[in-house]
């Protein structure tokens, strides 16, 4: 039913999506159909493997950001950049 879909209910169908751990709470989820997160009905999954699952998503989410941030060589040039030489004062 499409009372159950939001946002992040796109994946659901591959398998990809991610629960919404509040949507199945007494209050349900207050981004309602604007929620990044699955609302699709997920019987399978308990409280406690929802939680995991957001967990481990935002661990990694985490560690892609720290390895963006880190820089591969320090000092170098961004790749199209050449450094100049430096001129002559005579």
């Amino acid at each position: 039913h499409c009372e159950h879909w939001s946002a992040g209910s796109k994946l659901h169908k591959f398998g990809k999506c991610t629960p919404c751990k509040f949507h199945r709470g007494r209050r349900g989820c207050k981004d309602g159909l604007r929620c990044r997160l699955c609302h699709y009905p997920h019987e399978e999954l308990t409280y406690t493997a929802i939680r995991r699952i957001l967990r481990q998503k935002s661990y990694e989410k985490r560690l892609l950001m720290e390895s963006l941030a880190k820089p591969t060589s320090y000092g170098a040039l961004p790749p199209g950049l050449v450094q100049r030489a430096p001129e002559d004062e005579a």
